[in-house]
């Protein structure tokens, strides 16, 4: 097991936004939290990537309790979080902000930082176009790519991927869709959290929903997926009318 969520509690002041979650990730699979909005799904990345305290519970990664490790040691284990919104930043270069992503590695990587980059720009054809300008120039698809590409130079075991498909166009969901795809082939493990359900449920291994910060349904993506009844009432929408989100 690669990440064992155990019991997890998010305040906010006196709003408890996170109410005993538990689930499991293992090595190899995409994982996806789903549920509306407010359900809690973003709260609970946030306190596994070390962003917000945790009230209760306790969170294992590769066998080390990080329950109370500080972001930036949880990034040095491999746990990684892309951001809702993106959260590129703006005033640099898409090179700029690549090479921000290797911040935690040591100056040694150097050569292979920039083999990696050169990968990445390989995978994404228009981040290497455009790879001299700043950042905030780029399309809403581009600056998702970017904040993928960013996140992946931090050599990830675990990716935590908060609404990637936010905002973008149908054809550019399901590219978003398939990088992720593409992630986990190349090794990387990825919990993903996701408004786009249907489309989330069709890639996920194991899938949990999520209702007022608790976890009220788990199984395999297409288990949920193939049940209209649970769709309806979990997600609040009907099967059919998802496939216009996104």
């Amino acid at each position: 097991m690669l990440l064992q969520c155990e019991d997890l509690v998010v305040r906010y002041g006196l709003i408890e936004a996170v109410r005993g979650v538990s689930f499991a990730v293992e090595e190899g699979q995409i994982v996806a939290l789903i549920g509306a909005n407010g359900a809690g799904k973003t709260s609970t990345l946030r306190a596994l990537s070390g962003l917000l305290r945790k009230a209760g519970g306790r969170v294992t990664f590769r066998g080390q309790d990080i329950t109370r490790a500080p972001s930036h040691r949880i990034v040095h284990l491999g746990l990684v979080q892309v951001p809702e919104g993106r959260a590129i930043v703006a005033t640099m270069s898409v090179q700029e902000n690549l090479e921000l992503g290797a911040y935690t590695r040591p100056r040694r990587d150097a050569p292979a930082v920039r083999a990696e980059i050169a990968r990445l720009y390989e995978r994404f054809p228009a981040l290497a176009l455009r790879r001299r300008v700043l950042a905030s120039s780029l399309s809403g698809g581009e600056q998702q790519m970017l904040a993928i590409a960013r996140g992946l130079l931090s050599r990830p075991t675990l990716l935590l991927l908060d609404e990637p498909s936010l905002g973008l166009a149908p054809r550019l969901v399901r590219e978003v869709m398939r990088i992720v795809s593409e992630i986990r082939a190349g090794g990387t493990t990825v919990l993903l959290v996701e408004q786009n359900a249907r489309q989330a449920l069709a890639l996920a291994d194991r899938a949990y929903v999520l209702e007022q910060g608790q976890v009220t349904l788990q199984g395999s993506g297409r288990e949920i997926l193939a049940d209209p009844g649970i769709v309806r009432a979990y997600l609040g929408v009907a099967p059919a009318a998802e496939d216009g989100r996104g």
